[in-house]
C-alpha cells in the first residue's frame, strides 16, 4: 500500500515526509499536480470503482502504475495548477485579429480564444482529478472537502463559534455602508481576504473613511475584524494530538516577519480539546489552527489552516510534527 504526496517533488516539505516515509519503510509516490498528464495521468472505471495512477518516470514512483484501491493514504500539500497554454505567435494572433475584423467579431478574438480554451482545459483537468480526490477509501490528509473548506474563512469561523470558539467582531462583504458602520463602531479593525493569500493590515480609520471602503469594496469583498491585541498561538492538530507554539511579531501579520520568534508554549486542556473538535467537525486529520490570545488569557480563533507549512517551525523549535504527521498517514483508519 502506498502514501501519495501531493504536491511538487521539489518542494522541501515534501521530501522531508518523503524522506520519513522511506525510513518507516512505507511505499510512497509524487503526484505533482501541475504535471498532470505529462509526467503522470490516471485511468478510472466508474463501473468497477477502481483506477490507476500511470507514472512516465521510477523517480515518482517505485512501480509504473498504483491502484487507487492500493493508495492508502495521501498527504494533501498542494495543489497546483496545470502550466497555461502559451500564447499565440505576433503573427498569429495579427492573422486571428484581421479575420476576425473582416468577419464582424471584435478584435482579438483568437486570443480571447486561447484564454478561454486554456481555462476550460484547466476545469476538465480539475474534474478528471476529482475522480481520484474523491476516492473514499483513501485517506485523504486532509480531503479536497477540508481543504475548500479553508478557501472560506468565515465559514471556518461559523463552525468553531458553534463549538464554543471566541470569534472576533467580523463583517463579511462588499457593502461600503456596512462596513463603514461596522469600523466605526470599533477602536481598531484589521481587514484581510475572504479566501486568503494575502496578508492583515489595519483599516485607516480617517475622518471620512466611506470614499477608501468604496474604493476597497468596489474591488473586491473583505472580511473586516476587531483587532484583537496579545500574542499569536498556533496550534498543530494530529488526531488526538496538540502541539503549539508562540509567535513573538512586531508585525500585525507575523508572515510579513523575517524576525518572528517561535517558541513552544502549552495551551490550556479546554483549548487543547477545542482544537481537536475544530479539527474534526472540518473534516480534517491534521491541521493548523491560528489562535489570538488576549491580554486576559482568552484564546480567540482565527483559522484552521489543513495543508500548513511546519518545517521551519519543527527546526526551531524541536517538535516532532512530522512522526506524528506519518503516523497518522501510515496508521489503518
Amino acid at each position: 500500500m502506498h502514501v501519495a504526496l501531493l504536491g511538487s517533488e521539489q518542494d522541501p516539505q515534501i521530501q522531508h515526509i518523503a524522506k520519513a516515509l522511506h525510513q518507516n519503510n512505507t511505499p510512497f509516490y509524487f503526484a505533482n499536480t501541475q504535471h498532470f498528464g505529462s509526467t503522470w495521468k490516471i485511468s478510472y472505471d466508474p463501473d468497477f470503482d477502481d483506477g490507476l495512477i500511470h507514472f512516465n518516470s521510477p523517480s515518482l514512483c517505485d512501480q509504473p502504475r498504483v491502484t487507487f484501491s492500493n493508495t492508502q493514504a495521501a498527504y494533501w500539500h498542494e495543489y497546483l495548477p496545470g502550466i497555461p497554454l502559451k500564447a499565440p505567435r505576433d503573427n498569429a494572433k495579427n492573422d486571428a485579429s484581421a479575420d476576425a475584423q473582416t468577419q464582424g467579431d471584435r478584435p482579438h478574438d483568437g486570443e480571447s480564444t486561447l484564454l478561454e480554451n486554456a481555462g476550460w482545459v484547466e476545469q476538465e483537468r480539475a474534474s478528471a482529478l476529482l475522480c481520484w480526490f474523491s476516492y473514499s477509501d483513501i485517506k485523504w490528509v486532509n480531503s479536497i472537502d477540508a481543504v475548500r473548506s479553508h478557501q472560506c474563512k468565515p465559514y471556518q469561523s461559523r463552525i468553531a463559534g458553534k463549538l464554543g470558539a471566541h470569534i472576533p467582531y467580523t463583517f463579511v462583504g462588499n457593502a461600503s455602508e456596512v462596513a463603514s458602520q461596522f469600523c466605526s463602531n470599533m477602536r481598531d479593525v484589521i481587514y484581510k481576504p475572504v479566501r486568503g493569500g494575502r496578508t492583515a493590515q489595519f483599516v485607516n480609520k480617517q475622518p471620512n473613511m466611506r470614499p477608501l471602503l468604496n474604493t476597497l469594496l468596489g474591488e473586491r469583498p473583505v472580511t473586516f475584524q476587531k483587532y484583537i491585541a496579545g500574542v499569536n498561538v498556533r496550534s498543530y492538530v494530529l488526531g488526538n494530538d496538540v502541539l503549539s507554539v508562540q509567535i513573538d511579531s512586531s508585525e500585525l501579520d507575523y508572515r510579513n516577519d523575517d524576525n518572528a520568534r517561535v517558541s513552544v508554549t502549552i495551551v490550556p486542556g479546554e483549548v487543547k480539546q477545542l482544537a481537536i473538535r475544530i479539527c474534526q467537525a472540518l473534516g480534517m486529520h491534521w491541521c493548523a489552527i491560528d489562535w489570538r490570545k488576549s491580554a486576559k488569557g482568552k484564546y480567540f480563533f482565527l483559522e484552521a489552516n489543513p495543508s500548513p507549512y511546519f518545517l521551519k517551525v519543527e527546526n526551531d523549535t524541536g517538535l516532532d510534527i512530522t512522526e506524528k504527521l506519518v503516523a497518522l498517514l501510515v496508521k489503518i483508519s
